[in-house]
């Protein structure tokens, strides 16, 4: 009489065919912890010497050990502490900042503890649990000092001769567009209009280059009449921010044919 031979397979987790001998052994999968922050306001850049309150939210997710999509338990373990840029700290959190130039940072950190043992269907250890330990987030609110310029206000055909903070750029901005009053005076008497535009010292020495467009309303609609020749360069020159004095770049027009009231204008800026 012949026999045949079964073959020999391979199971995986354990399993056996035709449903005999040990139970199907199903192993843990993982979900990893993760941690992030919510920051109220949430500005991306604000103006040097502003004093501003940030509400600092922390969310963390323990991750999570499943067994065929159903949590078993947690990843880690529980909250154990948080740290603000190096302090220990209890919720609400928050952190009062005056701003300076550049990088303005909130670091929260979140220490948690060990997590349960992972086990697998038929309740054996498996793997390790998760260490404790720690992760940190952080947000940075970019400081800078503000464009300044004689603003042009819509429908005024008087402008006041008075340099003013205009708008905020990000130093890392590749343009921005502007609308520059002409001074008053020069304006009633015909002459040049000396539209000028000062930038922040610090933003103007990264650059390699500046140029400003006016815009064309005649023929392309857009900023392509080159106006960067007629602007001499005065450097440094002093604006008070909050109080403070800063090294400010001029830019000032120096084409007495030009006696618009205003500019409209795109300043581009060149890394």
């Amino acid at each position: 009489m012949r026999h045949l031979r079964k073959k020999n397979h391979a199971y995986k987790n354990e399993e056996t065919p035709y449903g005999g001998g040990a139970p199907v052994v199903v192993l843990p999968t993982y979900i990893e912890p993760s941690f992030s922050i919510s920051v109220s306001p949430d500005d991306t850049i604000r103006k040097v010497g502003d004093t501003q309150v940030y509400d600092i939210t922390p969310n963390f997710d323990r991750g999570s050990i499943q067994i065929d999509g159903a949590e078993q338990d947690k990843r880690s373990g529980v909250i154990s502490s948080y740290g603000l840029d190096g302090s220990v700290v209890t919720e609400p959190i928050s952190k009062s900042i005056t701003i300076v130039e550049g990088d303005n940072d909130m670091s929260l950190q979140v220490f948690y503890e060990a997590g349960p043992q992972p086990l697998d269907s038929l309740g054996n250890e498996v793997d390790s649990p998760y260490s404790a330990g720690s992760i940190i987030k952080s947000k940075t609110v970019e400081g800078v000092l503000p464009i300044v310029s004689v603003p042009y206000v819509d429908g005024s055909e008087t402008m006041a001769d008075v340099l003013e903070e205009v708008m905020l750029v990000s130093y890392s901005s590749n343009s921005f567009l502007i609308e520059i009053a002409s001074e008053t005076a020069d304006l009633q008497a015909g002459t040049e209009s000396k539209w000028k535009i000062l930038i922040p010292k610090a933003l103007y020495d990264s650059l390699s280059s500046v140029e400003i467009f006016q815009f064309n309303n005649l023929t392309t609609q857009d900023y392509t009449n080159d106006l960067t020749g007629n602007f001499s360069v005065t450097q440094p020159v002093s604006f008070t921010v909050n109080g403070t004095a800063y090294d400010y770049v001029e830019l000032e027009n120096t084409d007495n044919t030009l006696t618009l009231s205003k500019l409209d204008a795109k300043i581009n800026l060149i890394s």
